[in-house]
């Protein structure tokens, strides 16, 4: 009997200071297929690392703080109780997926906040795109961190799987120039790489253009 194939999706959402694991595992489908999500489940990442994490985001709010210094205070933050936190996080996440009785994996995905300028599309993950993620994550000092500590742990739980990050930037990288562009001098913005980034993609891409095998007539049935 044929064995479905199936991509799991992980995400480390940090909004409004909670920190936890959203993942879903989805049964993979021929192009234009509807996606069957087989499981959806979020996960604490810990009492100590939400609480912590918190104090981050309220600092951040409400001193002078430059965004290289807010990514780098997050960083820490992930380093010093976020990982074991997320590790923790990860192996709940197998023991789901086993428990499912899913073998058939195809895939790892991310969902990160910012891919900067470079990263416009789903990107599979090497050291050389973890690098540059880790340079722009002055671009979402709140965020990119804590989906970078995730990049760095799920191989392990998924040593054999292609990793793939998908942008919530990516959506918007197309804005003309009228809209991506700030009323700065231009020089400084190009050498600052200063524009505008829209926020939310993945959700934006979903609404806009509805799951896979849903048309616009169709829509309310499939939500």
């Amino acid at each position: 009997m044929h064995q479905p194939e199936h991509a799991i999706v992980v995400g480390l959402p940090t909004e409004g200071g909670e920190a936890a694991l959203t993942f879903a595992v989805a049964e993979a489908q021929r192009s234009g297929s509807p996606i069957h999500l087989v499981h959806v489940l979020q996960l604490s990442a810990g009492e100590a690392y939400a609480g912590v994490y918190a104090e981050a985001v309220e600092s951040s709010r409400t001193t002078v703080e430059t965004a290289v210094e807010t990514a780098a205070t997050v960083r820490g933050l992930v380093e010093r109780v976020g990982t074991d936190a997320h590790r923790a996080a990860f192996e709940q996440v197998q023991e789901t997926v086993r428990a499912a009785g899913v073998t058939q994996l195809l895939a790892v995905g991310h969902r990160v906040v910012h891919g900067g300028e470079r990263f416009r599309a789903p990107t599979v993950l090497d050291d050389e795109v973890v690098t540059e993620l880790q340079r722009v994550s002055e671009l979402a000092p709140l965020h990119n961190p804590p989906a970078l500590s995730g990049i760095a742990l799920a191989p392990r739980a998924w040593p054999d799987l292609p990793h793939i990050a998908c942008f919530d930037t990516a959506w918007f990288a197309d804005l003309p120039a009228a809209a991506a562009t700030y009323a700065v001098d231009r020089e400084v913005a190009r050498e600052a790489g200063i524009r505008r980034f829209g926020m939310h993609g993945l959700s934006h891409q979903y609404v806009g253009t509805g799951p896979p095998g849903c048309s616009a007539g169709t829509r309310p049935a499939c939500d």
